[in-house]
């Protein structure tokens, strides 16, 4: 089997220990048990994992480096990882999850991986505390029906940090997502995405949504994106509330039929605020509009095709 260490429906407490250069180092199968501390595990051969986690097998990695490879969670598994070094799974995830298995990751260092965490199919994550950061693609992927809850951690320096696509669900709370090359959260398909309390700073898109996503934004600071604060597009409903929008190129771009409602807002010193496009309808409840004043325009509304867009007697344009 190539495992370095092969359990079947057996208990194993490893500590001090390096394991390398094996297919799999540690496969842990059906009702097995594992408790790894402190150790080193490396570079599995021909793509291998460095941990796959079975069956009802249970997993807890503390203080260890995980370098080269995967671990990955699967079946009704269950992992809990906390205080570890994750970095160069060049070819696949630092940390794996799929199926109906779990995870629960804190204060972990996951760097330099092709994606940082993935989450499939009925899969669930929990991360308190994490530092995901300079991954070739993606900092935290949800696909297929994947649950994700993001507390208190740190996706910078990715190509996109936090992607929720198919129909997963994300909460993201108490989070500094920064410097991610495309979007710092974007929520696709028929997902569900909900940013709470969250630092969004010099990313590309700060908060993009396609497809029928949803998407709740309260108390949010986005600020300094090269391109826009938030873009909600195609069927998208974004809530937006008691946040800040601030020194984007555009603050907000509701375009094609997405629908969205701003409560509470300040949306100030960008080059355009509220950038409407096409069917796009937008209700603004009390908001408040400041934008630099020696660009051209603080407003741009572009609706070629109807009418369709409201605004309460609330609205200001200073």
């Amino acid at each position: 089997f190539a495992s370095g260490i092969y359990l079947a429906n057996a208990t194993l407490h490893c500590k001090d220990c390096e394991i390398k250069e094996n297919k799999w180092c540690i496969a842990l199968l059906y009702s097995s048990n594992a408790e790894i501390i402190n150790c080193k595990l490396e570079h599995p051969l021909a793509n291998g994992r460095l941990i796959s986690v079975q069956g009802s097998a249970r997993l807890k990695l503390k203080n260890s480096r995980v370098i080269g490879g995967s671990v990955v969670v699967c079946d009704h598994g269950f992992a809990f990882l906390q205080n570890n070094f994750f970095s160069s799974a060049l070819n696949g995830s630092a940390i794996f999850v799929t199926d109906e298995a779990r995870a629960n990751c804190v204060d972990n260092e996951i760097q330099n991986n092709r994606w940082g965490i993935s989450i499939q199919k009925q899969g669930t994550l929990e991360a308190n505390g994490c530092y995901v950061h300079n991954n070739s693609v993606n900092g935290i992927n949800g696909f297929g029906t994947a649950k994700l809850s993001i507390i208190k951690c740190n996706i910078s320096n990715n190509e996109d940090g936090i992607i929720l696509s198919g129909k997963s669900w994300g909460s993201i709370q108490q989070s500094e997502i920064n410097f991610n090359a495309a979007s710092g959260l974007s929520v696709r398909g028929n997902s569900v995405g909900i940013s709470i309390s969250n630092r969004i700073n010099r990313n590309k898109w700060g908060i993009s949504s396609l497809g029928c996503a949803s998407v709740e934004v309260t108390a949010n600071l986005i600020v300094n994106s090269t391109s826009r604060g938030i873009s909600a597009q195609e069927t998208t409903i974004l809530h937006l509330t008691n946040s800040e929008v601030i020194n984007n190129v555009v603050g907000i771009a509701v375009t094609e039929d997405a629908d969205a409602i701003f409560c509470s807002n300040i949306i100030k010193a960008n080059r355009s605020g509220i950038f409407l496009d096409k069917r796009a309808q937008c209700a603004f409840i009390p908001i408040n509009i400041k934008n630099k004043e020696d660009y051209e325009y603080q407003c741009l509304i572009n609706n070629n095709n109807n009418n369709n867009n409201y605004y309460t007697k609330n609205m200001n344009f200073n």
